[in-house]
């Protein structure tokens, strides 16, 4: 269980000597220095970002609980392109019962920081030759759309979209908003 939700610190519910602030330290050390905690529990208003891709690449879980805005989704959106949806919250009921989890049972934390070390070799997240190609792609598709004519007219645009294959499909006349 649980303390409140209302802090951080002893006033927060967190057990003395269990939370640890620490000083700053070199970029080149801090991956390895934040995947010793147990778990990082992302703001569920605004979600970390490139802190949360350190986190997962480090092996530390990440506690996550989406909310409607897209500062609110991309925790979820990362561990999704991990394969992993474990430490994704329906609510702050479920968030705070995952991060009990992870805290409290050693085997439940060890089993999801072994899935989140293989698949960061094997998923979509940190496959940066795969992010490369796909944009190389879409670049060229835009190219393409540009030599054949395809602009904006006043206030609508043409999609063209890209499978994962390269193909490429053309919906015309969608609003902009």
């Amino acid at each position: 269980g649980g303390g409140g939700r209302g802090g951080g610190g002893e006033e927060g519910g967190a057990l003395p000597g269990r939370m640890v602030v620490t000083p700053f330290f070199k970029s080149d050390q801090h991956i390895s220095i934040k995947a010793l905690s147990d778990v990082f529990v992302d703001n569920p208003s605004y979600n970390a970002h490139s802190t949360a891709m350190d986190t997962l690449w480090g092996g530390l879980p990440l506690a996550t609980l989406p909310e409607v805005k897209f500062s609110a989704r991309v925790g979820a959106s990362l561990l999704l392109a991990l394969g992993v949806s474990y430490s994704i919250a329906r609510d702050m009921d479920d968030l705070e019962a995952i991060v009990s989890a992870l805290v409290e049972k050693p085997r439940v934390a060890r089993r999801l920081r072994g899935e989140l070390e293989r698949n960061r070799e094997s998923h979509a997240l940190f496959d940066t030759v795969r992010a490369v190609r796909n944009l190389e792609t879409a670049l060229k598709c835009m190219i393409d759309a540009a030599a054949e004519g395809d602009r904006p007219v006043g206030e609508r645009y043409n999609l063209v979209t890209v499978d994962a294959v390269g193909g490429r499909s053309r919906e015309e006349g969608l609003e902009a908003r």
